[in-house]
């Protein structure tokens, strides 16, 4: 759905008030992309669950997947920072 919603923005006019109510506000996109970029994790997911990976195949599928999504290199970056010192 996230998918066909990008592929439709450039042609909806947004200054329609009648759609403009159906539609999700224009400040929400940046969050919506990174929602859309989460389907990729559910496939390496699914990828990294079968017999034949090794941890080469891991680091370079997490490195990819990370490197695509804001949202987990928000996260990465800041969860080191969390951690108590021991």
């Amino acid at each position: 759905m996230l998918n066909l919603y990008f592929e439709l923005l450039p042609f909806i006019d947004s200054k329609d008030e009648e759609l403009a109510e159906l539609l999700p506000h224009a400040s929400s996109n940046p969050q919506l992309r990174d929602l859309l970029g989460l389907k990729d994790v559910k496939s390496v997911s699914e990828a990294l669950q079968g017999s034949d990976v090794d941890l080469l195949d891991v680091r370079v599928w997490f490195g990819g997947l990370t490197a695509g999504i804001a949202a987990i290199r928000r996260y990465a970056i800041v969860r080191p920072l969390l951690r108590p010192k021991r």
